[in-house]
């Protein structure tokens, strides 16, 4: 008695999971074709500037971004010996913009002694 409960139970609910979906959720799975709204006035839009993350350096500390290498450097420097000072502020950085990197395994591969951007 148990097992052929069971198996009208099994059978009930398989019929029930195999069957046609109803006519709401076939709409609800279609997506809606409309047209992608326009605006006529395209030449009024603003152009808003993008956020800059650069960090801000003071003005005397500009020579410590390395814009232009190690020798680029010693002539920013406001001293001769402010690029290789030990007891340095923490602010003048350590000179990682200076080291010339593999791309692939980003390893030191030497010195930016003179560098040009364009």
């Amino acid at each position: 008695m148990k097992t052929r409960i069971l198996v009208l139970l099994s059978l009930a609910s398989a019929g029930l999971l195999m069957a046609a979906p109803t006519e709401q959720s076939v709409e609800k799975a279609k997506p809606e074709k409309t047209a992608p709204k326009t605006d006529a006035d395209l030449a009024e839009m603003k152009v808003e500037r993008p956020v800059q993350l650069e960090k801000t350096v003071p003005p005397a500390e500009k020579w410590t971004e390395a814009k232009h290498g190690v020798l680029g450097q010693f002539v920013e420097a406001p001293s001769v010996l402010a690029p290789i000072n030990p007891a340095a502020k923490p602010e003048a950085g350590w000179g990682a913009a200076n080291l010339s990197r593999d791309t692939v395994t980003a390893r030191v591969m030497g010195l930016h002694l003179l560098k040009f951007e364009f």
